[in-house]
This record gives structure tokens, sequence and C-alpha cells, in this order.
């Protein structure tokens, strides 16, 4: 009997828009939690074996991959600083790790602090490019995080995370609400900034060799 031949429908524009963002903040959440020094990403069929080279392909990803409606200089400067969060956080990661710290230190709380404010950079460049699963999904993954961080970090990293905690409770699904939760994730992540000059303060404080040669 002949065989039946199968026919794929191509997908619509908007959802290779939607898989190739999701492979995106895949990237995104991986950065920010890496705490040893392999891991894979599903469907990207890359392994990851440093801090560099994730960060330099998710720097590129909103000028080559995203229509060019959506690279605009906003979404440009969400992903650079989303790339700057997420770095820090896999560097300080890998160090504590190498140097054998419990997960009850407060330096651990400050990575795990990084890491939220990885999820409302991604979450709020999710809105601008009108992605709202995606950001409802990294705003659940920010209140995790926080959460996390205030359950092992010391002042002043505690002090930080506490009021931002304060802010997420009234705050709605960014998909009820874009507007309102693009504005309060704005508010979070400058609240977050003084993470990045602590966080490099612990990074540079054990790699004086590192510090004293540049």
């Amino acid at each position: 009997m002949p065989r039946k031949l199968l026919r794929i429908k191509a997908l619509p524009p908007r959802t290779h828009r939607t898989a190739r963002l999701r492979l995106e903040v895949c990237l995104a959440v991986m950065l920010t939690g890496l705490i040893v020094g392999i891991v894979a990403c599903g469907d990207s069929g890359t392994t990851t074996t440093s801090a560099v080279a994730p960060g330099t392909t998710l720097a590129a990803e909103p000028t080559t991959t995203l229509p060019p409606a959506f690279a605009t200089p906003e979404s440009n400067a969400l992903a650079r600083e989303l790339k700057r969060t997420a770095q820090l956080a896999a560097v300080l990661g890998q160090q504590l790790q190498d140097q054998g710290v419990p997960q009850d230190d407060p330096r651990v709380g400050l990575v795990w602090a990084l890491r939220a404010r990885g999820q409302a950079v991604t979450a709020r460049k999710a809105i601008l490019e009108e992605q709202l699963e995606l950001a409802d999904n990294a705003t659940k993954e920010l209140r995790v995080q926080l959460n996390r961080a205030g359950a092992v970090a010391d002042a002043p990293v505690a002090d930080d995370i506490t009021k931002a905690i304060a802010v997420l409770t009234t705050m709605q699904k960014p998909s009820s609400d874009p507007a309102a939760a693009a504005t309060t994730l704005d508010g979070l992540i400058k609240q977050l900034e003084p993470l990045i000059a602590q966080a490099q303060a612990v990074v540079d404080a054990a790699s004086p060799a590192t510090t004293a040669g540049t």
C-alpha cells in the first residue's frame, strides 16, 4: 500500500516569535541559576561551560532573533541589564561553589537576590515585547527567588529584599495589568540595583590577584 505523507503546517510568525523568546528566557534563567559549571538548555543543543559564553549569546538575541519591531533601544537596554546581572550571579555562584560555601551562608542569599533581579528584568522585557505569559512566569519565579534570598541574606541585602517583597505583595500578574506591572518592575529593578556593587565587592575580595592586575 502506498504510504500516506504527513503534511506539516508552517507555524505562524507569532508562534516563531514566542518560541524564540522562550529560548531567550530559558537562557536567562539558566544564566542566573548557574552554580555549577555545566548547564544544558533544552532545545538549544548547546552546552554551557562558563558564564561568559551564554552571556554573549544572550546579549545578541534582541537584534538577531526578534522581529525588527521589537529591536528597540529599550529592549536592547534591558537585554544588556539582564546580561550584566546574570553574568555576575553566575560568577559569584561559581566562586562560592568552588569555596564550598554552605547554602545558608549570607553570600548565597546575594546570589538568590541577583537571580531575582534577573527575573525582574526578564519579566519587564517580556511585557515590552508583548509576551505576557512569559512575563507572568518570570514574575512568579521572581517571588520564589526573593523568598529564598530573604531566608539567608543579612543586611544590607536583607533590607533591599524585604522592601522588594513588600512591593510584590501588591503587584498583580503582568497579564492582568501590563502597564501597572511594568511600572512596578521598573521600580524593583532600580531598587535592587545596589546588589550589583555588593556582589562585585564579594567577587573582587575573593580574587585579589585578578583585581590587582587590572
